[in-house]
């Protein structure tokens, strides 16, 4: 971090916000502070605003001409829960799995084809906040 410090002039980092984004951002400033992290720029998924993950940013680029796949989720986890309350609804996790895998793409996050627009809409609006966060480091 020092050397990215050194020669571009600050460090930043783009982390889950998970349940709670408050929380999330005041822990991560803590310890950044604790450890004496060089980090002058944070940015928590999906917004920036509020509490989720990689996998909410993606459920909400998915393409529209696949959103059946997600629609279906809502079906499925109500019967789970009237076949019998203590089964467990998918995750995020689990949902991004079943999209990429209905799709026959690559499900494993770090071999995904991100940029393939058949089933990522890189345009969509959730991405701006990202994006504007993006640009935000080249000045």
């Amino acid at each position: 971090m020092q050397q990215t410090v050194d020669s571009r002039g600050h460090v930043a980092i783009v982390v889950d916000a998970d349940v709670n984004f408050k929380d999330r951002h005041d822990r991560l400033r803590e310890i950044a502070d604790r450890e004496q992290l060089p980090i002058s720029k944070t940015f928590l998924l999906p917004d920036n605003l509020h509490a989720g993950c990689l996998e909410t940013l993606l459920e909400h680029i998915a393409v529209p001409r696949h959103g059946a796949i997600y629609e279906c989720f809502g079906t499925y986890e109500q019967c789970l829960r009237y076949a019998n309350p203590d089964y467990k609804i998918p995750d995020a996790k689990a949902r991004v799995y079943a999209y990429c895998n209905a799709l026959r793409a690559e499900t494993k996050p770090t071999e995904r084809d991100y940029f393939d627009s058949n089933h990522w809409n890189l345009d969509a609006p959730a991405l701006e906040p990202l994006k504007q966060f993006l640009r935000s480091l080249q000045s």
